[in-house]
């Protein structure tokens, strides 16, 4: 059987349409099947994720489950050569000879530099329109050269796409857009990407065929980041129509293309042609057993919709928001009333939690439906639902829907204030997670939403707009809490957000920058927390969950706790406790 891997969801999509494929449910990776068709063979698509070890799962999984005797890997990779001009095909941009030495290579390039140099100026036009692709003739470990340590080159199939020029590709962790790298790299390698040599390696001690496919998008320096995301799309289209032309060829049927990961042309006569018979009987086996397993896997799939739709819009990290609705809500009745202590009705209480219930399913559900193309860059959240393909975009903006259809409702049923105030808090929640691409000041967006929460819950209680002072304090508290452990959060992306070119605090200002930034924050929401316990009517019971609060503050800025759980659930520790302040104001 032949398999096609790639890393994200953007570079498979276009082949994916080209071949008519069909997305299969129930895999661990996103996957499609593909159909003979006009001359090509039938297979699978499947998605792995970014970085070598996806890479290596994902070509394990194809090999050992699916029984993969042919991998092509495709994906997208950066240039290291400055020969390399923009516009020109890879064929034409001069690369060093593939023979020559290590050391001749980095001669060459050097060479190469200076008279870019004495032309006026080493060409860094990475914004053009790429249309280079290359099959890659053997990989290299890159980070393994970065080391300095030995770099033994994995060969690859060059029985396939000869019209492509041949290139040797390097595959590191973290991407490389720097120039010392660069011309590190380039001593072994023409090209640069993250997961080649992992899948080459598995291929090679499986004793399986690989092709390798690669289009360029960015020359691996400063302006990287930017201009895979303006072309990775073009660059995977084209990779689609080559990827589809060469599958059709004649020379796939009847042979052998390859020894496994060698650069022989030749066939292996009767043996060959028994063996691939044996394939084909083995790929029928497995489409039957699909087709009779597919009606099982859509029930599961069916059941499981309830379970993503929780994932997908993070229910439990409504205890976030409830607490300080309730907050919001009492301090509102004490306005209204004019009396500590004082609580709205059961009833009033209950269209404040849908509401809030509500908002930020559908913020939540937005944030997941406009972020779907870089999640799929980020090795973390790859995985997500609609990344992985195990929820479509249409059933993500349906969720959204759901959740605006609830907010509403519930403004509608606390009044026609609420109702006429019901865009403020919704505008900024569907729309907060566009700010990475402008700002570096996001983290500040999603604070404003959530600081917006007890203060929609003291306008329905209360029936006014009027704001008290101590429910602008539990909103201030609530601003800084929540944008200083968002910039926290934003540290275990930093890396995926160079690359991709999403901007945050770390980013701009580096890890210990952005975590002082945070740490002010924080100064300031406990200031207002003790203030807000002050106006509450002070109490031994909400001063102790002031405290609390406090030790989750603390907490919150330990290096040694992973940034996520800083975020899930010291964070929410956190608001529970701010919130219980005037909750529990005045008692003891």
């Amino acid at each position: 059987m032949i398999a096609l891997l790639l890393a994200t969801r953007m570079e498979a999509e276009p082949l994916a349409e080209k071949l008519g494929a069909s997305q299969v449910a129930g895999e661990p990776f996103a996957t499609w099947r593909f159909k003979p068709a006009e001359g090509r063979p039938g297979g699978l698509i499947v998605v792995a994720g970014m970085g070598k070890d996806a890479a290596a799962r994902g070509t394990e999984h194809l090999i050992t489950a699916r029984g993969a005797s042919t991998v092509i890997n495709v994906g997208i990779c950066g240039a290291l050569s400055e020969g390399l001009d923009c516009g020109l095909r890879i064929a034409d941009c001069g690369f060093p000879r593939p023979e020559a030495s290590a050391q001749d290579r980095v001669q060459e390039i050097s060479t190469q530099r200076e008279r870019k140099k004495e032309e006026g100026g080493i060409s860094e036009c990475g914004r053009a329109v790429w249309d280079g692709l290359v099959r890659i003739s053997s990989c290299f470990d890159g980070d393994a050269i970065l080391a300095d340590q030995p770099a033994a080159p994995v060969p690859c199939s060059l029985s396939a796409w000869m019209d492509l020029p041949a290139c040797r590709l390097a595959s590191v962790n973290v991407p490389v857009f720097e120039d010392h790298q660069r011309l590190k790299l380039a001593a072994f390698a023409d090209v640069v990407d993250m997961e080649g040599y992992a899948v080459a390696e598995v291929c090679r001690r499986r004793g399986v065929t690989l092709f390798m496919l690669k289009g360029v998008t960015d020359l691996a320096n400063h302006t990287g980041k930017q201009d895979i995301l303006s072309n990775i799309g073009r660059v995977s289209t084209r990779l689609a129509v080559t990827v589809t032309a060469g599958l059709a060829a004649e020379k796939w049927h009847g042979q052998v293309l390859g020894t496994p990961n060698g650069d022989a042309h030749a066939t292996h006569g009767q043996d060959a042609r028994a063996t691939q018979d044996a394939r084909a009987t083995q790929d029928a086996r497995a489409t039957q057993d699909a087709r009779a397993t597919q009606d099982a896997r859509a029930t599961q799939d069916a059941r499981a919709t309830p379970r993503k739709v929780m994932s997908f819009a993070k229910i439990e990290h409504s205890v976030f928001s409830l607490p300080l609705l309730l907050a919001g809500a009492k301090l509102g009745a004490e306005a209204k009333l004019g009396s500590a202590g004082a609580w709205p009705s059961l009833g009033v209480l209950g269209l404040v939690a849908l509401a809030g219930i509500g908002a930020r399913t559908m913020g939540i559900a937005m944030n997941r439906v406009l972020d779907r193309k870089l999640d799929a860059m980020n090795p973390r959240t790859a995985g997500r639902e609609l990344p992985s393909g195990r929820m479509t975009m249409v059933a993500g903006i349906a969720v959204a829907a759901t959740g605006l259809g609830l907010y509403l409702l519930a403004c509608g049923l606390l009044g026609p204030p609420c109702l006429a105030l019901s865009p403020v808090p919704a505008l900024p929640l569907i729309t907060y997670s566009l700010l990475k691409r402008f700002t570096n000041l996001c983290h500040f967006g999603i604070g404003l939403c959530l600081a917006l929460a007890p203060l929609g819950a003291y306008v329905a209680a209360a029936g006014t707009v009027s704001m008290s002072q101590s429910v602008l304090l539990l909103g201030l508290f609530t601003f800084c809490w929540m944008s200083g452990f968002d910039i926290i959060y934003a540290l275990q992306d930093l890396d995926s957000d160079r690359r991709t070119g999403v901007r945050s605090l770390p980013v701009s200002l580096g890890p210990a920058g952005a975590s002082a930034v945070a740490a002010g924050l924080h100064v300031v929401a406990l200031a207002a927390l003790v203030l807000l316990w002050r106006s509450a009517g002070g109490g031994l019971v909400s001063g102790a969950a002031g405290g609390v609060a406090v030790a989750a503050f603390v907490l919150g800025h330990l290096p040694s706790i992973p940034a996520a759980k800083r975020f899930f659930p010291i964070s929410a520790i956190a608001s529970i406790a701010g919130s219980s302040v005037p909750l529990l104001g005045g008692l003891g």
